[in-house]
């Protein structure tokens, strides 16, 4: 089970009526003592200590170790008191599928006025296979490095699905003063067949601009994505007041 996904097991109905002080069948037992026996630590959650951080507030104290660290490892984070005993505010993985990033776009310089339309795919699974259409889960961000050509100039973002404008995802950037970065991100709670980024951009000086598609490589039945990766090389933390 451990091979394929199973992280733990936790038996919620019995054959036998334990709580009527009956005992458990010698298949139920048999089972549990294998788990017993054959229990390591799972990769997902062990394997080598990385950063830990100190955390104090007020009365409360303990710090937070990065379980995890290998290179095959997830990463997990979890809070001890000072004695090294599990403390249990922190419980946490970060991630547990693998996250893949695809360069839709890099080093676009352009100024003046225009349009720009980037297509949203290019997403691989375990075996290599690309993966059609905007998923969810998955994230676009642009970041787009822009000054006025005159006093204000404007950079307009669209999302358009199968040729049609979806308006609560447009956002309109004032451009002024001297160069600065803007930040536009996308996510949807659906999946999208056909998705495009459309940057229009008026009186502006763009001299850099990334476009990139952010994704989890998670298993999707409904979508033939049947070739799930999980995260690898750990997690790095820190701690904001």
């Amino acid at each position: 089970m451990f091979d394929n996904g199973i992280v733990f097991t936790h038996v919620m109905a019995w054959a036998g009526n334990i709580a009527g002080g009956e005992t458990m069948d010698k298949n139920e037992q048999y089972a549990i003592d294998k788990l017993q026996e054959n229990e390591e630590p799972r990769s997902a959650s062990s394997g080598g200590t990385g950063d830990i951080c100190a955390y104090v507030n007020k009365d409360t104290a303990y710090n937070i170790v990065e379980i995890g660290s290998k290179p095959e490892s997830a990463g997990l984070l979890k809070s001890v008191k000072a004695d090294g005993s599990f403390d249990g505010t922190v419980y946490l993985q970060p991630f547990h599928a693998f996250v893949g990033v695809v360069d839709i776009a890099s080093d676009v310089r352009t100024n003046g006025s225009g349009t720009l339309r980037y297509e949203m795919n290019g997403t691989v699974d375990a075996d290599g296979k690309e993966v059609a259409g905007f998923n969810y889960g998955d994230t676009a961000e642009l970041r787009i490095t822009a000054a006025p050509t005159g006093k204000r100039g404007t950079v307009t973002v669209k999302i358009m699905h199968e040729g049609y404008e979806m308006p609560v995802a447009e956002y309109k950037f004032t451009v002024t003063g001297e160069a600065a970065e803007y930040r536009y991100v996308f996510k949807n709670q659906v999946y999208l067949a056909d998705c495009t980024v459309i940057v229009e951009y008026s009186r502006v000086d763009i001299t850099d601009l990334d476009a990139t598609l952010i994704y989890e490589m998670t298993a999707r039945k409904y979508f033939g994505e049947t070739s799930p990766k999980a995260h690898e090389g750990g997690v790095s933390f820190d701690i904001m007041y």
